[in-house]
C-alpha cells in the first residue's frame, strides 16, 4: 500500500503558494488601482483648476502653477496628501508643467510664454505602494503608481447665443463694407436711412417704447437669443427710448477707451449725454447682427430678419431734441477684440462677441 501523505503535503504547499500569489494579484493590484484612481483624480482636479488662471499674463502663469499645487494638496492618495513641486523652471519632466496644446497633432509643448500657454500638465511623483502578499509570493516589497493629466483652455469661438444684449441691430453687410482694421472708425446713426445705420431690435417682442426701455434697463429682459432666432426691427425715432439710452450712457461706469474705440469724437450738438454730464462714458454690450441683404445702402429696418451673429458695441452719444433727423443715437463697433459674452458656440460671424468653452481634460 502506497503512503500518499507526503504528496498531500507537497500539494498543499503548492496550492498555498498559488493562493498567496492570487491574493497578491487580487488584493495588492486592486489596491494599486485604487491608488491610481486617487492619483488620477488629484491630477485631473489640479490641472483643471489651474488652467482657469491662464490669462496671457505672467501673473496668470504664476497663479496657475500655485493653484495646481494647492488643489493637489486637498486630495489624498495612498493615505497621504498629494504633494506637487511647483517646478518654477518649467522642466518638461516636472510635476507642474505649463505649455500649449496642439489640437491637430494632439501634443503638448512646454512653454512659459504667457501669450502661448493654454494648457497645464500635472504629473505627480510616483506613489509607493507596499505589497502585503506580493512580498511573500514574488519578493516585491513596493512599486510606484503614477498618473498624469493635461487640462486645456480651448480657444474662443464665435458666439451662437447671448443672454444679454443692447436692443440695437446692424446689418451683416456693414462688415463686408468695412473690413477688420477700419471698423473702429464707423459711427452708426439711427437716421437718416442709408449706409452705416443702426436700428432698434428685439427678439420675442415688438420693439416699442416700453419693451425697448425694459431691455435697456435689463439687458436680459427678453432672455437668451441665438443665431436661429428672428429679430424684430424698427428704425423710428422714439424719444423716450433715446432718453433711456442716454441715461444708460450717463450712468455707466465704463469710460471711453481709445485702445478699443479709437479717438473719441466730439459730442453732438444738443447731446443729451453731454448735457447731463456723462460725455466720455460708454454703454457697452453685444448688439444683433442681422441678414440685411448684400446692399448696405438699402437696408430695411422693418419686420423680422434672421440673426446671423453678434457684434460688440459702445453707445456713446444720444440726441433727444430737434427735428426727427437730429434725434439720434451714435454707436461705435469693435470687431478686433474678443468679448466673451456668448453663452454657447456655433456662431459663424466673427465680429468680436465670442464664446469661451470651459476648460477640458485632454489626457
Amino acid at each position: 500500500m502506497i503512503d500518499r501523505k507526503g504528496n498531500y503535503v507537497i500539494g498543499f504547499a503548492v496550492a498555498l503558494t498559488a493562493l498567496i500569489g492570487i491574493g497578491a494579484l487580487v488584493i495588492d493590484m486592486g489596491y494599486s488601482r485604487v491608488v491610481h484612481a486617487q492619483m488620477q483624480d488629484a491630477a485631473d482636479a489640479s490641472a483643471h483648476a489651474a488652467v482657469a488662471y491662464l490669462d496671457k499674463t505672467d501673473q496668470g502663469l504664476s497663479n496657475a502653477r500655485q493653484t495646481a499645487v494647492d488643489i493637489a494638496a486637498m486630495n489624498v492618495a495612498n493615505g497621504a496628501s498629494v504633494s506637487l513641486d511647483p517646478n518654477s523652471a518649467n522642466a518638461p519632466d516636472g510635476e507642474v508643467v505649463l505649455g500649449f496644446w496642439d489640437w491637430d497633432s494632439g501634443s503638448f509643448t512646454p512653454s512659459q510664454d504667457p501669450e502661448l500657454v493654454d494648457a497645464v500638465l500635472v504629473q505627480p511623483a510616483d506613489s509607493q505602494v507596499s505589497g502585503l502578499f506580493s512580498v511573500a509570493a514574488f519578493g516585491v516589497k513596493a512599486w510606484g503608481v503614477r498618473a498624469d493629466s493635461i487640462a486645456v483652455q480651448p480657444p474662443p469661438t464665435p458666439a451662437g447665443a447671448v443672454k444679454c444684449y443692447i436692443p440695437l441691430a446692424v446689418p451683416e453687410c456693414t462688415f463686408d463694407a468695412h473690413p477688420d482694421g477700419e471698423i473702429l472708425d464707423i459711427d452708426l446713426v439711427l437716421n437718416p436711412d442709408g449706409k452705416d445705420n443702426v436700428g432698434w431690435a428685439l427678439v420675442g417682442a415688438s420693439p416699442n417704447a416700453e419693451t425697448l426701455r425694459d431691455q435697456i434697463n435689463d439687458c436680459q429682459s427678453t432672455g437668451e437669443i441665438t443665431t436661429a432666432s428672428l429679430v424684430e426691427l424698427n428704425n423710428g425715432v422714439i424719444t423716450t427710448v433715446l432718453r433711456t439710452l442716454g441715461d444708460a450712457v450717463v450712468n455707466s461706469d465704463t469710460a471711453w477707451d481709445e485702445r478699443l474705440w479709437g479717438e473719441q469724437p466730439v459730442p453732438y450738438d444738443k447731446s443729451y449725454v453731454d448735457k447731463n454730464g456723462g460725455y466720455g462714458n460708454t454703454f457697452e454690450g453685444p448688439i444683433v447682427v442681422f441678414d440685411g441683404g448684400a446692399d448696405c445702402s438699402n437696408v430695411k429696418y422693418t419686420g423680422d430678419s434672421k440673426i446671423t451673429g453678434f457684434a460688440w458695441a459702445a453707445v456713446y452719444d444720444v440726441v433727444d431734441a430737434g427735428s426727427a433727423s437730429d434725434k439720434n443715437v451714435r454707436v461705435r463697433l469693435n470687431t478686433l477684440d474678443e468679448f466673451t459674452w456668448g453663452t454657447q458656440g456655433g456662431g459663424t460671424l466673427d465680429d468680436g462677441v465670442e464664446y469661451e468653452p470651459p476648460a477640458m481634460i485632454v489626457r
